[in-house]
């Protein structure tokens, strides 16, 4: 039988991750960029397959600000002084929200602006 109380608490930590992450001016922009994208994405009428792409794109970019922002916490904690390889750790993981936001560029672009110029003859 589940235990739906306890279910519903195993979610607490979800709740309040999501609170800490809201914090990140980083990952605040992320939800902006990601409702502007979701706004156009129903304007151009995207067809399920670019919808697809879309929401891997947006949800790929706020894992890894979800990581970045982990790491930096775990390694400010690790090490309250300056470290050569504390600083490795964060510039790895800044760099890796960089690539994933440039996957996401890059996938927004071959599905928007082919249908932007569309509006232009």
């Amino acid at each position: 039988m589940i235990n739906f109380k306890k279910l519903v608490n195993s979610f607490i930590p979800t709740k309040n991750g999501l609170h800490e992450l809201l914090k990140e001016n980083n990952f605040r922009f992320h939800i902006l960029m990601a409702f502007a994208i979701l706004f156009l994405s129903f304007l151009l009428k995207i067809s399920i397959s670019e919808w697809l792409f879309i929401i891997l794109a947006i949800f790929g970019v706020l894992i890894a600000e979800g990581f970045n922002s982990a790491i930096e916490t775990v390694v400010d904690l690790s090490t309250p002084h300056f470290d050569p390889l504390a600083k490795k750790a964060k510039d790895i993981a800044a760099f890796v929200v960089l690539m994933s936001s440039l996957a996401a560029v890059i996938i927004g672009s071959l599905i928007f602006i082919p249908k932007i110029f569309a509006f232009f003859p």
